[in-house]
């Protein structure tokens, strides 16, 4: 262990990249909260470790910003929609409202960028790299990540 900033830095987790399966003990962190937590993935996933890691921190940085920025936040609904071609369409749905923030953001031109974070920007950067494409808002009630990781 590393003592990076105030938190310490296992290297092994920053050399690591993330297995499909890993975000499951986040979805099971997220509902100890006594936050409701609704996980559904259709199609075949691909062996591919550079998609099921930015599929994982597409879907953890969501999770966290609504854990962060969700007033009010009791229910979130996570879907993974894999494709015959082997992309991935996430989307990341809940029922915070969120204030301080901007209105949206698209990895094809930023319309709106969260202040504070960089998270999303981060990876809106590797999604368009990739081919891509990242968006976020307001959705009803609370708020919405999407992404296609092609």
């Amino acid at each position: 262990m590393e003592q990076v900033g105030l938190d310490p830095v296992n290297q092994d987790d920053v050399l690591r990249l993330r297995d499909w399966d890993d975000i499951r003990p986040v979805l099971e962190h997220i509902r100890a909260t006594g936050i409701i937590v609704v996980f559904t993935e259709t199609g075949r996933r691909v062996e591919d470790p550079r998609r099921s890691d930015l599929c994982f921190a597409v879907t953890r940085e969501a999770l966290t910003n609504a854990l962060r920025h969700g007033a009010g936040l009791t229910r979130i609904a996570v879907s993974w929609n894999h494709y015959r071609d082997g992309g991935t369409a996430i989307t990341i749905r809940n029922d915070g409202h969120v204030s301080g923030h901007d209105t949206t953001g698209e990895a094809s031109g930023q319309s709106g960028k969260p202040t504070g974070g960089t998270g999303l920007q981060r990876l809106s950067q590797r999604l368009t790299k990739m081919g891509g494409t990242l968006s976020y808002g307001p959705y009803g009630n609370g708020w919405a990540v999407k992404a296609l990781v092609p």
